[in-house]
């Protein structure tokens, strides 16, 4: 294995971020972890939900679920004197226009909003445990302007009303279509925390928040409440790759409020005799109300012309039981293929990628409290069918990728999994279920190969939990292998660790740390197969063959800096970084147990209530360059929002290598 100490030295190279680090556990932390219960109160006589009875709700402190000042049990508002510095200034802006127009554009105003984040708590409602449904309300609000924390908002300024106006929200019948429980169910309060978190996943939903009322003159029924927001739903991009190639794309997140999805993007590469080339994809999240998610793609360019055909249902609930994918692919392409010591150019391939696989999920039991869990038993099958009418020649231990195969799997799994609620980890503010708990998989099944017949068995481990004052951690442990003449395969072990800090916060800029270390090793793999240090898969923004081997070691460090200043609804984010890896078994002998290695900074820009893709610019500098190296020290590039890793069962697959 690749000796842990090369990977110390490298620390030298990261030293501010580490002195960073440890400055920020003991200097700027302000955490607090109790759950502070409202008692019931009537909701504010303006409010439209007075009719609803009285609300429960509680107020959460933990981590970063509060922008400042906020109030303690005792209503004392806190960072008093950071308050009154920016309402002093506001005062001082209000005498020209100038000054006036630049303090709105990058603070937010905060003097109307209730700054205490109200969210359910399922072990509250313990009180109403099967109690039957009585109504279930849904209030839709503006995409601009109110917010889940404060409903009374409204837009102020004129594009936003505009915004508004020729927005359609969301249908109520498609609303209903996704909840898990109807009027005239007992109240489950775990599925009812489980469809809020579902809600939010949903491509054209912001946030989702139930409530609920109880009324004294109903003892056995409740009332449900639910507010819900959607996301602004037309998008655009554009991605310019290089001087002569480069897309532009447009969106739109919920067609005429259905739920629908549909873009259409546009290539060009001045390059090639055949200038354009378009890609359309329409998508139904949740179909019916059944989960199911519906997706048509294709494309048409000078490389590529694919059709795609997919249908999908996941296990994202305890109580969605049974789970599976169809999936239908047909796919005539031109690319570079690269292989572990060199890079053959403008391969053709013209292939056919089926795949289904179908799942069933039981329930084991639950447990409430301030962070519920579910625990489940899986098991899944899986047959995946891949067929090339046309690819390079191939053998039998070489360009295994492009040989024909059928794959018959098998899984069974236990999970116990829960959420909590956070926000900026991967958002700007915008609120995140982050998923705790554990996974155990074991995979096993054939293959039946162009040349040979296979077994193959696998296991995979993986869990996470976030501890008080030490933050978040996960760790995923995996080994699979085939089976041949008795002897292990193209087998893989992979480890992989992830963790960020609690939020902290110092004036009115919040900060969490990211650190992620991964290792990879084959076993007996074949001799054009190799694992990578090149760009995203190693030390971003770098390439060369000198970086392929069969191990790798990486290690990867990020500060990240959430500012308060915010400019036409986008905020920004300042982040420095480390990447850091070595690779064994290359090719050449130059490279192998050598540390590579590169910092950077750069700044992110979003506006949550959009979908544009978030954009990031950044400027990295390379410590330590491979032979044949291309590098890209200025990056600008379009970022998906990133999720966190969650412990539902999955379909059963071979370990990635």
């Amino acid at each position: 294995m690749i000796s842990f100490l090369r990977i110390t030295k490298a620390y030298l190279i990261v030293l501010p971020s580490l002195l960073w680090l440890f400055f920020s556990y003991n200097t700027l932390a302000q955490h607090q972890d109790t759950l502070i219960t409202m008692p019931n109160t009537p909701a504010a006589a303006a409010s439209p939900l007075d009719t609803l009875g009285y609300l429960e709700l509680i107020y959460q402190t933990k981590d970063s679920l509060l922008d400042v000042p906020y109030r303690r049990n005792n209503g004392v508002l806190l960072n008093h004197r950071t308050q009154m510095f920016y309402d002093s200034l506001k005062v001082k802006a209000e005498g020209k226009r100038f000054t006036r127009e630049l303090y709105n554009a990058l603070f937010a105003d905060t003097s109307k909003k209730d700054q205490i984040h109200k969210v359910l708590d399922p072990g509250l409602f313990k009180t109403y445990k099967n109690k039957v449904i009585r109504s279930i309300t849904i209030r839709r609000l503006d995409v601009f302007g109110p917010t889940i924390e404060d409903t009374t908002l409204e837009a102020t300024r004129f594009i936003k009303k505009i915004g508004n106006d020729v927005h359609i929200k969301t249908r109520n019948r498609i609303i209903r279509q996704s909840l898990m429980f109807h009027e005239g169910d007992r109240l489950n309060p775990f599925l009812v925390f489980e469809n809020e978190r579902l809600l939010r996943d949903l491509p054209y939903i912001d946030d989702a928040r139930f409530l609920i009322s109880n009324n004294n003159s109903h003892q056995d029924s409740v009332d449900i409440i639910l507010i819900i927001k959607d996301l602004w739903p037309y998008g655009a991009s554009a991605e310019l790759l290089n001087i002569q190639t480069g897309n532009a794309s447009i969106r739109n997140t919920n067609v005429l409020g259905l739920g629908h999805q549909f873009e259409a993007r546009l290539f060009w590469d001045t390059s090639k005799e055949r200038l354009l080339g378009i890609g359309l994809q329409y998508s139904i999240a949740n179909i019916g109300g059944s989960y199911i998610t519906g997706n048509l793609y294709f494309a048409d360019r000078w490389n590529l012309k694919t059709y795609r055909l997919d249908l999908y249902r996941d296990f994202m609930a305890s109580d969605i039981n049974w789970a599976g994918a169809v999936s239908l692919e047909k796919t005539q392409i031109t690319q570079d293929m690269a292989l572990r010591d060199t890079t053959w150019k403008d391969v053709y391939l013209d292939y056919l990628n089926n795949d289904f696989w179908l799942g069933r999920s039981f329930s084991i039991g639950s447990r409430m409290g301030t962070k519920p869990t579910q625990t489940n038993f899986f098991i899944a099958s899986r047959l995946w069918y891949n067929d090339f009418i046309r690819s390079p020649d191939t053998q039998e231990d070489h360009l295994y990728r492009f040989q024909d195969k059928t794959q018959l799997l098998f899984s069974i799994g236990l999970s116990r999994q829960g959420f909590y609620r956070s926000t900026h980890i991967y958002s700007f503010g915008q609120t995140e279920d982050v998923p705790f708990g554990y996974l155990v998989k074991l995979t096993g099944g054939f293959e039946q190969g162009q040349y040979n017949y296979r077994p193959y068995a696998g296991i995979s481990a993986s869990g996470a939990y976030s501890f008080s004052r030490f933050g978040y951690y996960y760790a995923q442990a995996e080994w699979g292998s085939f089976i041949n003449n008795g002897e292990a395969e193209q087998g893989v072990f992979h480890l992989l660790v992830k963790h960020h800090t609690d939020l902290m916060t110092f004036n009115r800029f919040k900060f969490r740390q990211f650190i992620t270390a991964e290792y990879i090793r084959g076993i007996n793999r074949y001799t054009d197969e190799f694992v990578s240090l090149e760009n995203r898969t190693g030390i971003t923004g770098l390439r060369s063959r000198y970086l392929r081997g069969d191990e790798k070691m990486l290690l990867k460090l990020e500060s990240v800096m959430f500012t308060p200043y915010m400019l036409f609804g986008f905020r920004f984010v300042g982040f420095a970084f480390a990447d850091l890896g070595t690779i064994s078994g290359s090719s050449f002998a130059e490279s192998n147990h050598k540390l590579f290695s590169s910092v950077g900074i750069g700044v992110r820009i979003r506006n949550e209530r959009l979908v544009f893709n978030t954009l990031q610019l950044k400027l990295t500098w390379y410590a330590s360059l491979p032979e044949e190296a291309t590098y890209d020290v200025f990056m600008v590039s379009g970022e998906p929002r990133l999720m966190l890793r969650n412990f539902y069962m999955d379909k059963p697959q071979i370990v990635d290598y």
